[in-house]
């Protein structure tokens, strides 16, 4: 067994174990370390393949949960256009902001994302038809045509598929070229730009593909608790992600996951 087919039988194993347990308060607490461990793997594909850390993936976190939240209180409740909604709009995002932060490296990246986050934060501060600072009650979940709605044992069960797919998305994009280029962009840019490489585009593409994700994350965690609020996108959710890939080692496949079971479990 590869790396990969390890991390995915344990998080199959910790799913069973949950499920045989029964308890609807520690399915909740699984569920949530999910959640926030598709998050981090996100942020952890920035900081180990690009050598950028980013202090506003909150922003897309919230960005997602709000999709989900206003969708459902104007009757859109299918679930794939929900997330896909959510996604989409993590994708947008990702290249407006991507192609503006993109342009600075370093600490000064980490800075121009945590201001961009707190905007965002504000931003929804200010919505006073989505309850403002108090945020709002999603009414109801998201449901399958044929299934009905996602029960939060469902919703243990979809992140749990979600976050396997999302690691094995991780673990091809460092195989792949596009890791081997922003790879060489960080660690050699002077050599990489020599060889007339433009390593930005692809930046952005991680950039965009690590916002999806995080927005996507940011649905199901609403879809969970049923509730939305600016808090979603303050600026210590991104904190937390970042202890949580730190926590459990920057660039290790399984280290998102562990530092997100460690946090949260704490």
């Amino acid at each position: 067994m590869n790396r990969l087919e390890y991390v995915a039988a344990a998080i199959l194993a910790a799913i069973g174990i949950t499920f045989l347990i029964g308890d609807p308060y520690f399915s909740r607490i699984v569920t949530r370390i999910c959640i926030f461990a598709m998050a981090a793997v996100a942020v952890d594909l920035l900081i180990s393949q690009c050598g950028l850390a980013s202090f506003g993936h909150a922003a897309f976190f919230a960005a997602g949960g709000y999709t989900a939240g206003i969708l459902a209180l104007n009757g859109v409740i299918h679930a794939l256009l929900v997330w896909g909604a959510a996604a989409s709009v993590g994708i947008l995002a990702g290249i407006v902001l991507g192609s503006l932060c993109l342009r600075t490296r370093g600490l000064y990246f980490l800075m121009i994302t945590l201001a961009f986050g707190q905007m965002t934060y504000l931003g929804l501060q200010g919505l006073r038809q989505y309850g403002g600072d108090d945020g709002f009650r999603v009414p109801r979940g998201v449901a399958f045509p044929l299934i009905g709605e996602v029960s939060p044992s469902g919703t243990l069960g979809v992140s749990a598929i979600v976050l396997i797919a999302i690691v094995g998305l991780s673990a091809y994009l460092r195989r792949a070229r596009i890791g081997a280029l922003v790879r060489a962009a960080r660690d050699q840019p002077r050599r990489l730009a020599s060889l007339g490489v433009d390593a930005r585009p692809y930046n952005l593409v991680l950039f965009t593909i690590s916002t999806a994700i995080t927005a996507l994350a940011g649905a199901l965690y609403v879809n969970l608790g049923r509730y939305v609020s600016p808090e979603l996108g303050n600026w210590f959710v991104s904190g937390n992600l970042l202890i949580m890939v730190v926590f459990g080692g920057i660039g290790s496949l399984p280290g998102p996951l562990i530092g997100a079971a460690a946090l949260i479990g704490l």
